[in-house]
């Protein structure tokens, strides 16, 4: 199938509800932020967001920090691209999978173009 942006409730509506209480969205990168990703998965009951990056997956993963990131409904992660496709396969044969996701450091957020120990973040808004 086709992975959607999932960037409001609307464009999830076609998927089915989850199928088990602790089932996670998949969806494209772009769009709309991450935010609003995590915000249409939770509005149609999914209790996490898996964002597939569409960048070569030698390209450094996005930052997926939110404005207020207390008020972030559901957990989300960013996939390579690469990995995000093996998943995507894997659902084709059986639509339950089993995901292990290992969290990293989260990086504080800073202004676009200021930089720490993590290096210079570099925040594009469309």
């Amino acid at each position: 199938g086709i992975l959607g942006r999932g960037c409001s409730s609307g464009s999830v509506t076609g998927l089915p509800a989850p199928l088990a209480p602790s089932m996670v969205l998949m969806v494209a990168r772009g769009a709309c932020s991450f935010e609003a990703k995590a915000r249409a998965a939770a509005g149609r009951g999914f209790v996490g967001l898996l964002v597939v990056d569409f960048r070569a997956d030698d390209a450094q993963l996005p930052d997926m920090a939110a404005l207020d990131e207390t008020d972030v409904p559901v957990p989300a992660w960013v996939l390579p691209s690469a990995e995000g496709e093996r998943l995507r396969a894997l659902a084709a044969e059986d639509p339950v999978a089993i995901v292990d996701v290992d969290d990293v450091v989260r990086k504080p957020r800073l202004g676009s173009a200021q930089s720490d120990s993590y290096g210079v973040r570099v925040y594009s808004f469309s």
